[in-house]
């Protein structure tokens, strides 16, 4: 049988990670259709109420180059989710490493942290597309 997030139980301060697709049409930085940011609203407050430490992963288009990271950051993505879900969302402009690490040890039960379109992983080798093991782990 197929969990839904209303079949967890006991959340209160523990990291939940959560997978989104957030991959949102932009024109010159904005957000063109928000739809996703819309359908992902009540899982994130359902995880909020739990008191769950909110931990958000996405990616957003196919960057090749360091120079796509201007076109394809979620940091408007998380700006408007601070929107949608009446909250701040903490934005971290890492895939990993320690800001990362640093903002989910510091996150308090009921806030949520954006980390970095995981895409960027594939810039230098096809990371996160290829399902790479060591960045799984990570």
């Amino acid at each position: 049988m197929k969990k839904t997030i209303n079949d967890l139980k006991n959340l209160k301060g523990k990291k939940v990670i959560v997978r989104l697709d957030l991959n949102v049409p932009m024109e010159d930085g904005k957000i063109t259709d928000d739809y996703r940011i819309l359908k992902s609203k009540k899982t994130i407050e359902k995880l909020i109420e739990s008191e769950a430490k909110v931990i958000i992963m996405s990616h957003m288009g196919r960057p090749k180059t360091e120079e796509d990271k201007n076109e394809f950051t979620l940091l408007p993505v998380a700006e408007r989710l601070s929107q949608v879900i009446n909250q701040d969302v903490l934005f971290v402009p890492a895939t990993r490493g320690a800001a990362v690490e640093t903002a989910i040890q510091n996150l308090n039960e009921s806030q949520v942290v954006m980390i970095e379109n995981t895409r960027f992983e594939d810039i230098e080798g096809k990371k996160e597309s290829g399902n790479d093991e060591e960045l799984s782990k990570y």
